[in-house]
């Protein structure tokens, strides 16, 4: 009823989980829908099919809902589709017509796909993508496996500034692979375990953006992935990683060489906490550039003190994980002393946990928090999400 009473849609968002069998893909079914979606701009799908009764009546529907869109939508601006189906077949239509889709717009800019495809239709969609390959600037794929098949259209991406991407098949010698310059400035790896995995991947599209990336985030590291930032990242302004004690010293004297603004170092899970020499190395190894600094590891109220006592850079915002608690009085000390010490330091970010006591801490302040949130803007961010990202509440 709502979409034929409508003039046009700039924005389609659908979505189905396994509770839910009512949905109908009946646009297509409306008369004049040529007009009715001819101002779409964003699209927004997310289907998961798993269960063999209605997994062809979904993707059926999906099929015709691309043929529509495909026929009569050519100026999206976002498309973001999460797809999953047991069925090769199922999954090979739904590829074809999706590949159709991309192919039919005139100026795609921002795309998000969690990889649904096989080996089968992979040039299918890489051949879509390069299509778009002039316009797309932001750019996410979660899932995919084929990185061979995807670098080509990556080197071609001649305007994507930020990239998503996850780790794929380990090349024998990703120094011989030959890449094009491409404008990127943000890259995020995600959902890998092993750093291993990352290498193949991380060093050919570092090559392509050694000179414009200025924000690369990672997981764990290794010393190999070090050596490779240090070789290809000379200019970032915003780096993110988890490393352990023995990475350290290198880190330490690669970071010191770069003019860095932002940093968030976090520990990997198998040991939360630096020694006390390590955290003073890291203090005096920080660029004076810095002006955000990430903490995702445990310290001591005596630890913290120290290092921000050491630290050459002057920082304006502290962003700190799950390992403090901002109801302890001797954090909330050190940090109150330091804004007093540092006219510079502006703002306290924490990362709200799940815990349900944390959750109105600054609902209900203590006496000595409602005396440091006098002195600094103090905020919590959600459990998971990037500071940087601007995603706080009170």
């Amino acid at each position: 009823m709502l979409f034929k009473r409508s003039i046009g849609f700039r924005a389609l968002k659908m979505s189905r989980d396994e509770q839910d069998h009512s949905f109908y893909f009946d646009i297509i079914a409306n008369s004049g829908i040529h007009y009715r979606l001819a101002k779409l701009q964003r699209l927004e799908l997310c289907y998961n099919v798993t269960r063999n009764n209605d997994a062809k009546f979904i993707v059926d529907g999906l099929i015709n809902l691309f043929a529509t869109l495909t026929r009569y939508v050519h100026n999206l601006d976002h498309i973001s589709f999460i797809f999953g189906t047991e069925s090769p077949t199922l999954q090979f239509n739904v590829a074809t017509a999706f590949a159709n889709l991309i192919k039919s717009q005139k100026n795609l800019q921002s795309l998000e796909l969690y990889k649904f495809w096989d080996h089968s239709t992979a040039d299918d969609i890489y051949s879509a993508l390069n299509t778009q390959s002039k316009s797309l600037t932001y750019l996410k794929i979660l899932g995919a496996k084929d990185f061979v098949q995807m670098l080509p259209f990556l080197a071609n991406c001649c305007r994507l500034k930020a990239l998503y991407i996850t780790p794929s098949i380990i090349y024998n010698n990703s120094d011989s692979i030959t890449c094009r310059e491409i404008p990127l400035k943000n890259l995020y790896f995600h959902h890998y375990t092993e750093p291993k995995m990352i290498t193949s991947t991380m060093i050919p599209i570092l090559r392509m953006s050694s000179r414009t990336l200025r924000t690369l985030t990672l997981q764990r590291v290794n010393l190999e992935q070090l050596s490779i930032i240090e070789r290809y990242c000379q200019f970032l302004k915003t780096l993110t990683l988890s490393i352990s004690c023995s990475q350290l010293p290198r880190f330490c004297r690669i970071i010191s060489k770069m003019e860095l603004e932002s940093l968030t170092l976090k520990k990997v899970l198998d040991d939360l906490t630096f020694d006390i020499t390590s955290i003073q190395d890291l203090a005096l190894s920080i660029p004076k550039t810095l002006k955000n600094f990430g903490i995702g590891f445990k310290m001591s109220p005596q630890t913290l003190e120290l290092f921000l006592r050491e630290c050459r850079a002057t920082l304006v915002v502290l962003d700190l994980y799950y390992y403090f608690n901002m109801s302890d009085d001797p954090y909330l000390e050190v940090f109150i002393q330091y804004a007093k010490e540092n006219n510079s330091f502006k703002r306290l970010n924490f990362e709200e946990t799940p815990s349900a006591r944390l959750k109105s801490v600054l609902d209900k302040p203590s006496k000595l928090l409602e005396y440091a949130m006098n002195i600094i803007s103090i905020k919590k961010f959600k459990f998971g999400a990037n500071p940087s990202d601007g995603i706080y509440y009170i």
